[in-house]
């Protein structure tokens, strides 16, 4: 049997065949432990290639164990199909079993994008009217599908919509997401949806979770940090030209470094101005920015908890809650 084509993904091959009668022929075999060979089976492993989708495959997408084909049926029409792990809805085919053993449709039409985030999926669509239509489904806990749950608290199980309009960059943080708009003058808009129990969506809310796309900044944002902990550190530049470092989030220990005693920082606040070369985290608390000054010189700065001197500064305080330079010693981090 020759193989017209082959694709892998991790220890799954799937190749294209030709049959007798000079029809197309897609086979998988390998790792099928989440149905991720879409043959209709459920053994854990397919040892020799089986038969999985008979018609041209114009694409495939991979998220993990969730499989996405592009097919065109008879009269032409872009169908998009999926099958493997859908523990999460993360197939899109609006059915709550834990594997899809074989191609189910989950959308009709093209889509020109996709965006993986663990088990959840965003799609890029164009509607009849030429319109650009962002849709998401899969893991929804902390709504970082952009959209209210249904059915299932923690599912959204088929493409639905969650922003109209064209989406320039996503950034995630876990299970909170950040997207680059640019609204109708323009202006670049910087929105942020999902888990906000530490304030890390920066929209000036203490809702635990935004079901939906909301303005945290606008202007561009040219660098994210992430700390575990649930703090985010974005690199902007105003007006002048001179670059802001900017922070927000969970500040129980001063970890945004704005000069706050508050627990949550809700929305972007200046933490430095100037840039920064390089953030060091020390267990998700202590932080240590490099720095360069005027004249040239690195500058090693700190903040954060300071209960075992940890930020290397001449005080006796606990907390140091904006950067502060570090004795001026050789600072080695492993």
């Amino acid at each position: 049997m020759e193989a017209l084509d082959k694709i892998q993904n991790k220890d799954v091959v799937y190749i294209k065949t030709i049959n007798e009668q000079g029809k197309t022929v897609w086979k998988s075999s390998g790792n099928n432990k989440y149905g991720q060979c879409g043959v209709g089976s459920t053994y854990e492993k397919i040892t020799e290639p089986k038969t999985f989708f008979e018609g041209e495959i114009c694409d495939f997408k991979f998220n993990d164990c969730t499989v996405y084909i592009k097919t065109i049926n008879k009269q032409g029409k872009t169908i998009w199909k999926s099958f493997g792990d859908n523990e999460y809805g993360e197939c899109g085919v609006n059915k709550k079993d834990k594997y899809i053993l074989e191609p189910k449709t989950f959308f009709e039409g093209e889509i020109y994008d996709f965006k993986f985030n663990d088990a959840k999926a965003y799609i890029k669509t164009i509607d009849e009217q030429g319109k650009t239509i962002w849709k998401s489904f899969g893991y929804n806990e902390f709504k970082q599908c952009g959209v209210e749950s249904r059915e299932d608290n923690y599912k959204i199980l088929e493409p639905t919509t969650f922003f109209e309009g064209e989406i320039y960059d996503f950034k995630f943080n876990d299970c909170t997401v950040y997207i680059k708009t640019i609204d109708d003058n323009g202006k670049i808009i910087w929105k942020s949806f999902g888990f906000n129990y530490n304030g890390q969506c920066g929209i000036e809310s203490r809702e635990k979770d935004v079901c939906e796309p909301k303005t945290f900044f606008e202007g561009e944002i040219y660098d994210f940090k992430f700390n575990n902990d649930g703090t985010v550190y974005i690199k902007t530049i105003n007006e002048q030209g001179k670059i802001i470092w900017k922070s927000f989030g969970y500040n129980n220990a001063g970890q945004c470094g704005v000069g706050s005693t508050d627990e949550k920082i809700t929305e972007p606040k200046t933490l430095f101005e100037g840039e920064i070369y390089e953030f060091k985290f020390k267990n998700n608390y202590t932080i240590y920015i490099k720095t360069i000054n005027k004249q040239g010189k690195i500058i090693w700065k700190s903040f954060g908890p300071n209960e075992h001197g940890q930020c290397g500064v001449k005080t006796s305080k606990y907390v140091i809650h904006e950067p502060t330079n570090m004795n001026d010693l050789t600072v080695l981090f492993n």
